[in-house]
């Protein structure tokens, strides 16, 4: 019964680990979100803005793997 509260604070830690990269990934996802609308509404961009579209459309395969 010694190795209860070791387990117990595995667990927490396991949990806390998993919601903030579950808020992590939705950030990214409103983050691609929002530069796809960007996209979509200026028709003229520049360099720099598609390579952060580049950068951030990764987010789509995060999706697909399950999270």
């Amino acid at each position: 019964m010694e190795g209860l509260p070791f387990q117990r604070l595995q667990l927490s830690t396991l949990a806390i680990s998993w919601m903030f990269l579950r808020l992590l990934l939705y950030f990214v996802k409103m983050v691609d979100f929002y530069l796809f609308q960007y996209e979509m509404q200026s028709s003229t961009g520049t360099k720099n803005q598609d390579t952060i579209l580049d950068v951030t459309s990764g987010s789509h395969l995060l999706v697909i793997i399950g999270f």
